[in-house]
């Protein structure tokens, strides 16, 4: 496994996790998997100065990293919205 394999596989699998707990609209399940994504967003922008990406390689990951800190803003609204009481 390449590097940037590595990495893809990391950040697909995060934006995965956090697309499954936003569309089950739990927020336990969206507070975990954000959590988690925002430590493999963090590691993954470390890590990227050290990566000797092509520029195809490159541009893809930086694109899903894109799509992966989209779902964790979308994740810190849900968070932060109110709670509405039903009863």
């Amino acid at each position: 496994m390449t590097p940037y394999d590595f990495v893809m596989e990391e950040v697909t699998l995060a934006i995965l996790r956090v697309a499954d707990a936003l569309m089950a609209n739990e927020p336990f399940a969206i507070a975990r998997e954000s959590t988690d994504a925002r430590r493999v967003y963090r590691d993954i922008r470390e890590l990227y100065p050290k990566l000797q990406l092509q520029a195809t390689e490159r541009d893809s990951l930086l694109g899903q990293m894109s799509l992966l800190r989209s779902q964790l803003n979308q994740c810190e609204a849900f968070l932060q919205r109110p709670v509405v009481d039903a009863g």
